[in-house]
């Protein structure tokens, strides 16, 4: 369960955004939202990784 202390876990589609750009958003993030912030790409993960977070999954952005 989220608290006032819990991180913000963010899944990003495998894309443009690669390499150091992903740790440079995920700094950013975690510097506007002033906690934690774990970044994780779909290039990295797992399908049984993937298939276990999906079912709690929020959209935030989608390109169209």
């Amino acid at each position: 369960e989220a608290d006032a202390e819990s991180d913000v876990d963010l899944l990003l589609e495998k894309g443009q955004i690669k390499g150091l750009k992903v740790l440079e958003f995920q700094d950013e993030v975690a510097r506007r939202l002033n906690r934690k912030v774990d970044v994780v790409t779909t290039t990295g993960a797992s399908e049984r990784f993937l298939s276990k977070i999906r079912k709690d999954e929020v959209v935030l952005y989608a390109a169209s």
